[in-house]
């Protein structure tokens, strides 16, 4: 993501605009916002939310100083991954425990 949004005076109109390119893997916002302005979402379509998931952890695993030998962007080869992976069970199964939050 990368943004060019520019702060104006208090009580300027704020106006800003979200584009996608990549299937989402690229957005950009643009635009301004005043500087009295409330907290403003904008949402953009994603294609293939689990490879921007990737993408986006393999950056802040680099910016936290992590070394990572991934790319970032690309396809994920799923046949690297262990064999309990490739075949559904992603952890351990383990029995839940209940307790009780009310003081006996």
């Amino acid at each position: 993501m990368t943004s060019t949004v520019k702060t104006v005076e208090a009580g300027k109109p704020t106006d800003i605009t979200v584009t996608a390119a990549d299937g989402g893997t690229r957005i950009r916002l643009s635009g301004t916002i005043a500087a009295d302005a409330a907290p403003s979402l904008r949402v953009s379509p994603v294609a293939d939310p689990a490879a921007s998931g990737r993408t986006a952890l393999i950056e802040a695993l680099r910016r936290a100083g992590v070394q990572v030998t991934a790319d970032a962007t690309g396809p994920n080869p799923a046949v690297r991954l262990p064999r309990d992976y490739q075949s559904g069970r992603r952890w351990p199964r383990t029995p839940h425990r209940r307790t009780s939050s009310t003081p006996s």
